[in-house]
């Protein structure tokens, strides 16, 4: 695979980034590290290394 085509392959569609837009303007951005660990749950990330 050539540099291009992995880059091409990694850079997210822009469907999804709209997506992910949206899902963090639904909630109030938290203000704590609590809040901050509610939000990600409850999208289902993890910001956990």
């Amino acid at each position: 695979m050539t540099s291009r085509e992995r880059f091409m392959k990694e850079v997210p569609q822009p469907d999804a980034i709209v997506a992910v837009v949206e899902e963090l303007t639904r909630y109030p951005w938290p203000k704590s590290e609590a809040e901050r660990d509610a939000l990600f749950k409850r999208l289902g990330w993890s910001h956990k290394k």
